[in-house]
């Protein structure tokens, strides 16, 4: 049978959010606005690597939300190398009950209705 490490995928762009996202138990990922409220809605724990160039750091207050929720790790673009990447990887393969945990913790984030509340885009 196949390990969980065997069983890892990758993507470089992801044009449909929501497919990969709802494919594993957990996501290794930037942390944009779209990516996260995807990480929310699929109800999946990650490790959160902010781009350190974002603007006015906002992929940091992404990642800081869902980290102070419970539903995240965040490994800071500075602080990124193999070894690290490999600890906290091996930290979600050892504790399965604390990917359920974290996933958890990200329910009271989200809004179901949001689409609806939504107001009509104004792009042509």
């Amino acid at each position: 049978m196949p390990g969980p490490v065997s069983q890892a995928r990758s993507w470089s762009r992801i044009r449909r959010y929501a497919g990969p996202h709802r494919r594993g138990r957990s996501v290794i990922a930037r942390a944009g606005a779209t990516t996260c409220a995807e990480l929310i809605a699929a109800g999946r724990a990650s490790i959160l690597v902010p781009f350190a160039g974002a603007a006015e750091g906002h992929q940091a207050g992404n990642a800081a939300a869902l980290a102070g929720a419970g539903g995240a790790e965040v490994l800071a673009e500075a602080d990124l190398t193999p070894g690290r990447l490999k600890e906290k990887i091996r930290a979600f393969l050892d504790e399965p009950a604390r990917l359920e945990r974290m996933a958890a913790a990200l329910q009271p984030l989200k809004t179901p209705s949001a689409a609806a509340a939504s107001p009509p885009c104004a792009c042509p």
